[in-house]
């Protein structure tokens, strides 16, 4: 699909203002494409079911069945997960043993988990993960990186799937669900465009900043980007969609 926005720009701010509107829209259309496309990822993951893609929804009964989702504390959907149910080292093991039961190629030697920081801050206060810390990568422990863990990287997603632990199925989104899915990931899992390169479909900011029939006086300067993006899943084995709560009292 082709997305896009645009960000219309007075003269009058242009002759007044105490910083760089241009730089500014310019920066923050940037940044709201890549939330898009991030969340255009983040739903056809989360939303995926055995066999490819889509957003079919998987009723209680049929979660464990052909899809690939495993729930934290060996819980086996949604409606089991309780407020103790956070990811752990030991939930971290289960997942790569299960990827590499699955052959799924690593990615720069490991796999690669995409967490929500309240998921992260609950792996950073697991046992195991502390000690590790301590004993190798001290460093990281007080810069608050989450690092590494039997061969996963963790990184932070600020738009993560959320979804209700008393649904019906997992794949609800609900941005005020109470379980978090984060996905960890081996290579060649899913697909996306490649946005580098001459391609026409690669992403682009036009800027108009001359008078036009619309515009005879030159009012305004319009800041815009437009791309094609989508995202599709190669193989469903190669990645695998977590379930947990959080103890983040925040929430």
């Amino acid at each position: 699909q082709q997305i896009g926005q645009v960000v219309v720009i007075s003269d009058v701010l242009n002759n007044t203002e105490f910083l760089n509107s241009l730089a500014q829209a310019t920066k923050t259309n940037g940044e709201d494409a890549a939330l898009k496309c991030d969340g255009i990822v983040r739903n056809q993951l989360c939303r995926s079911v055995a066999g490819g893609g889509g957003a079919t929804n998987l009723t209680s009964n049929a979660e464990t069945a052909g899809a690939n989702p495993i729930f934290a504390d060996d819980a086996t959907k949604l409606t089991e997960l309780a407020a103790t149910d956070v990811l752990n080292a030991s939930d971290t093991l289960d997942v790569v043993t299960q990827m590499r039961i699955n052959r799924a190629p690593e990615i720069n030697g490991g796999y690669v988990c995409v967490a929500a920081p309240q998921v992260l801050r609950d792996i950073m206060r697991d046992s195991d993960w502390l000690n590790a810390a301590t004993r190798s990568n001290v460093g990281a422990l007080y810069n608050g990186e989450a690092g590494s863990l039997y061969g996963v990287r963790f990184v932070e997603d600020t738009q993560p799937w959320r979804t209700g632990v008393a649904a019906a199925n997992h794949d609800t989104y609900s941005s005020a669900g109470t379980a978090f899915g984060s996905i960890f990931l081996g290579g060649e899992a899913f697909g996306v465009p490649a946005l580098s390169g001459d391609s026409p479909m690669s992403p682009s900011i036009q800027i108009v900043d001359t008078p036009d029939k619309k515009d005879p006086l030159n009012q305004v300067v319009t800041v815009g980007f437009k791309t094609m993006y989508t995202s599709k899943v190669l193989t469903t084995g190669y990645y695998i969609r977590f379930f947990s709560t959080t103890g983040y009292a925040g929430v």
